[in-house]
């Protein structure tokens, strides 16, 4: 059954009649955003892939649409916000958005079923510049990828490091969505649903921009949250490579969530890589420093290390090992277990 998504985006729009390129990697003014909603075929989930963009409703400035919000309320779903990682188009965040809703609802472990909410923000949708490399080197993407080990300088970075700064300019974009769904968000958890953020890869930067630009401009001093995902992080694990405290965003993380799970693994060669690009340890790899203790995390936090488990499915790519949050069953089942409000046992586990 197709599945309706809802969305919000600092991205420009093209004005395309191609639904997958209706809106580009070019930025809105800081703060602007246009919300609508997609309908997304089916995935194929035995094979891991997404469906298409079949139709792009209507879409309002600055704010969800009156019917949109009505529509999230009335359907008695849990709700997940979603924010996708680096090289994601428009369509490429949007079907994933759709493809983690019904993989998740697959799962047994939920209670109700989800109304998704992507955000996506201007990531140009590549992993290297086609005018960087030539056609030989095409064959074996990961070896552009490594190309990157220690030179920043080098022109197959250029799409991670376009997309990072791209990242790091959405603080305020994410602010302002945050901002104006709290109303929503706040008056379905009156409702008796729940809440989650899942944000993965580079979604944790744009996450962290965000929290920092409601932190300079005070939080709003609400539990938005249930729960907050943060999955392969391409995100720093402390505030600088002294590693003595974790990041600003993350101590104040728990002011607006419930409870935070970080999902880790040294499987992850995608985060290593951005490692050596960035010469920053990533928390995606190792989990954030100090994870033993309560120095930023609520009391119901939880680290899941993820490294034991082995991707046996289908459609392997360069990436995989960086997609092991939708790729594996006992991922994606630990996920909705906190989706749904499982009790948390231990602070540290290991999959």
């Amino acid at each position: 059954m197709p599945t309706k998504v809802y969305f919000a985006t600092n991205r420009s729009s093209t004005g395309s009649s191609n639904l997958a390129d209706a809106y580009n990697f070019t930025p809105l003014a800081p703060g602007q955003l246009t919300f609508g909603s997609a309908i997304v075929g089916d995935a194929d989930l035995s094979q891991l892939q997404a469906g298409a963009i079949q139709q792009l409703g209507p879409t309002n400035t600055n704010t969800i649409s009156h019917a949109d919000e009505l529509e999230i309320l009335g359907s008695g779903n849990d709700i997940l916000i979603f924010i996708h990682g680096f090289a994601n188009s428009f369509s490429d965040g949007i079907t994933r958005a759709a493809f983690n809703q019904q993989w998740l609802a697959s799962s047994k472990r939920l209670n109700k079923g989800i109304t998704t909410i992507a955000f996506t923000w201007p990531s140009a949708g590549v992993v290297v510049d086609d005018s960087d490399v030539f056609v030989g080197l095409l064959e074996a993407p990961l070896s552009l990828i490594l190309s990157c080990f220690g030179q920043l300088h080098n022109p197959h970075c250029h799409a991670y490091e376009q997309d990072r700064q791209r990242a790091k300019e959405c603080g305020p974009a994410l602010h302002s969505f945050l901002d104006r769904m709290t109303p929503l968000l706040l008056r379905a958890r009156t409702l008796g649903r729940r809440v989650t953020l899942l944000a993965h890869s580079m979604g944790n930067l744009v996450l962290s921009q965000g929290v920092d630009a409601m932190r300079t401009a005070a939080l709003p001093g609400v539990t938005c949250f249930d729960e907050v995902i943060l999955a392969a992080s391409d995100a720093n694990w402390a505030r600088d490579n002294a590693g003595a405290a974790p990041p600003d965003w993350l101590l104040v993380l728990p002011d607006i969530a419930t409870r935070i799970s970080e999902y880790h693994s040294v499987r992850d060669d995608i985060v290593r890589l951005s490692a050596d690009i960035t010469d920053l340890q990533r928390m995606g790899r190792d989990g954030p420093v100090n994870k033993a203790t309560d120095t930023f995390a609520t009391p119901a936090s939880r680290f899941v290390d993820c490294h034991r488990l082995v991707d046996n499915m289908p459609n392997k790519t360069v990436d995989s090992c960086h997609q092991y949050y939708r790729r594996l069953h006992e991922i994606r089942d630990d996920i909705a277990s906190m989706m749904a409000g499982a009790p948390t046992t231990d602070k540290i586990v290991t999959l």
